[in-house]
């Protein structure tokens, strides 16, 4: 890519074979102008968001969820996007409930066992709901990583976990 056109968003590490670590830059061009946009975020990812949009220079009005006091009655859904040539998955949100810890360790268990060693979660920024599982994911040995900028309806938050830390 001619880099002078495009702005680099950071990178993502994989493990290819077991012990290897390579990181793949993510790069990324904005088309149209930026309207701004209102996103959503558990508090504990406060700093790492407000961070990214100051480097990017992009306008958000970042607001932290705070816990709802209403109980989480359904159940976690989770779906994965597989790619076993790059021993990938990414983890996406259908419904947080009160069972997230155990959802998520549930996935990361039975994608180990595929021969899955790259995992990452993708939540998106403009839903409050998707917020709620922030803590079942630090908690996983997640860590945001990547910020990408208008992705369909607004901003999604990559998260990475690393095979070192893997339940």
């Amino acid at each position: 890519l001619p880099e002078s056109r495009f702005e680099a968003l950071g990178t993502l590490p994989y493990s290819f074979t077991p012990g290897e670590r390579v990181t793949v830059p993510v790069w990324y061009r904005q088309l149209r102008e930026d309207p701004g946009a209102v996103v959503w975020c558990h508090p504990a990812l406060e700093p790492f968001l407000r961070d990214e949009y100051e480097r990017r220079a992009l306008i958000r009005d970042i607001r932290p969820t705070r816990e709802d006091a209403r109980p989480m009655n359904q159940a976690t859904l989770l779906f994965a996007d597989v790619r076993r040539e790059i021993a990938e998955a990414v983890l996406h949100p259908l419904n947080a409930g009160p069972d997230a810890a155990t959802v998520l360790q549930d996935h990361l268990r039975a994608l180990d066992t595929a021969g899955i060693r790259n995992f990452f979660f993708h939540t998106h920024l403009a839903l409050a709901w998707q917020q709620r599982l922030t803590p079942a994911l630090l908690a996983a040995g997640f860590a945001p990583t990547l910020l990408l900028p208008g992705v369909g309806d607004g901003d999604v938050l990559v998260f990475h976990h690393a095979p070192t830390t893997r339940a």
